[in-house]
């Protein structure tokens, strides 16, 4: 039993290694900046506060009615209204607690649903627990705490993806039932768009493996594929508490007619960031001369970085198989992956794609940064690199450089996190009172609809020793 449980314990420990920082010595939280200061920073953040306040009088906050004309909280998927995670630490601990436990358990279930992925794909317990740090803490990834609901439902999508192959391939009631009650907590659980993104690549390895058995076009969709759109559309029922009042507030706000002008027109340059994550900016987001902050993708839209040595299985691999080390590759082993990666690749242009009409359809409409399909390029792009190091089992002295490779991807993503984020100390006030980080180089300010949100928290007490929060920030 101890055996099996091994790569988990051994996961939950580096996971507090690599979060300990936030709780030890020193209590801190994460108040790094966006251009403008940034929706976490600036409006999740002093929601959840809000939120937290009435969670502690046993009542759930459904409605601001000092913001604008009133602002139905729980119909934005982007503050987690109705994720378990969020409401039980905003409930029982401490603010700044709630959300470094958040971070905490949100990193944990992707580093297991992760290496449940890779096992589903066959990769033995140590590659498993390499390709879950690297996926994990992948700089795309721990960049985008900034944005605290996209880690919320992206930490779902190996777990949803890794229950579809299986739940297709043992049709086990049991699979089923995982597989649908996953999509259900990913979908009230965080930001609608990577919830899309979860359906895309369920449907899409799924399409393209029955597609490689040799099976006639109008076989593609056959039971398996039909099975999974059941499974989606009774999640989706269910959640109907989410998906209603989530419906009627992007088709009546405005955030409906910004879609069109964040469907970028991305660039396969940024796939250069797999070597280094800082190419075109450094860690402060401060661009060189050639590209101007406007002219860049942000690392928490795409950045493909997950560590030095990983790349080096490729290296390896076409040594080996020049040295004819190498002889015997199963067939379809890379195949289904590769066409995934072209076919995501293709997304990824966006305006640029030969098939940017597809971002014209529901539910690519909805869509706002199509770069951030970044998330399912990594996926499959990580998992091809251990699937060529799977190849290497046999070799001498391999499972020394799966050594060197687990402590090297650990350590440079370990520290290309705190060097990038910025951090606070535990005052709420100080938490609210933010204008300027003096450790970076980005400024942050006020966005209009924040302003509200200052006032009420101001007239609600956010620490009563403290005089008109609002206005010094608005000095500023």
């Amino acid at each position: 039993m101890l055996t099996k449980l091994r790569p988990f314990i051994f996961l939950f420990f580096i996971n507090v290694i690599f979060f300990l920082p936030l709780f030890y010595p020193n209590l801190k939280i994460i108040i790094t900046p966006e251009y403008g200061g940034g929706d976490e920073l600036l409006f999740h953040y002093p929601i959840k506060f809000a939120y937290q306040q009435t969670l502690h009088q046993n009542k759930f906050l459904f409605w601001l009615k000092n913001t604008g004309a009133g602002y139905p909280i729980f119909a934005i998927q982007e503050i987690n209204f109705f994720d378990p995670i969020n409401i039980l630490t905003l409930k029982f601990l401490p603010f700044v607690y709630a959300i470094n436990t958040q971070l905490f358990v949100y990193f944990l279930i992707l580093l297991l649903s992760s290496y449940f992925l890779a096992r589903t794909y066959n990769l033995n317990k140590i590659l498993s627990c390499l390709f879950s740090i690297s996926l994990t803490y992948s700089f795309f990834v721990t960049s985008n705490i900034i944005h605290l609901s996209h880690i919320s439902s992206m930490v779902y999508v190996p777990l949803i993806l890794a229950l579809s192959i299986r739940a297709l391939k043992i049709s086990s009631t049991k699979y089923w039932l995982l597989f649908l009650s996953s999509v259900f907590l990913q979908f009230i659980s965080g930001h609608i768009q990577y919830f899309i993104y979860g359906f895309i690549i369920v449907l899409l390895v799924q399409t393209i493996n029955l597609f490689l058995k040799r099976n006639k076009l109008r076989d593609i969709f056959d039971k398996s594929i039909l099975n999974i759109l059941l499974i989606y559309i009774v999640a989706l029922l269910i959640s109907g508490f989410q998906l209603l009042p989530s419906i009627e507030f992007y088709l009546d706000s405005m955030r409906s007619n910004t879609v069109v002008g964040y469907q970028q027109k991305s660039d396969l340059k940024l796939l250069l960031t797999i070597f280094f994550p800082f190419i075109f900016y450094n860690q402060n987001l401060v661009s060189s001369t050639k590209y101007n902050l406007s002219s860049f993708i942000p690392p928490w839209d795409s950045n493909f970085f997950y560590g030095f040595f990983p790349l080096f299985g490729y290296v390896l691999f076409i040594f080996y198989r020049i040295k004819k080390k190498i002889i015997d590759i199963p067939k379809n082993y890379f195949r289904p992956l590769l066409i995934c990666l072209l076919f995501l690749l293709i997304l990824y242009l966006g305006k640029n794609s030969p098939i940017n009409f597809i971002y014209n359809i529901p539910p690519f409409s909805i869509l706002r940064a199509n770069e951030r399909i970044t998330y399912l390029i990594l996926l499959i792009l990580i998992l091809i690199n251990f699937k060529v190091f799977a190849l290497f089992q046999k070799v001498r002295n391999i499972k020394l450089l799966v050594v060197v490779v687990l402590i090297t991807t650990f350590t440079t993503n370990y520290f290309s996190f705190y060097n990038f984020h910025a951090f606070n100390n535990t005052s709420v006030y100080h938490l609210f009172n933010t204008n300027k980080e003096k450790n970076i180089g980005r400024i942050m300010s006020l966005f209009d609809y924040h302003q509200i949100i200052w006032k009420y928290l101001l007239k609600n007490g956010l620490d009563k020793s403290q005089n008109n929060i609002y206005q010094e920030l608005i000095e500023l």
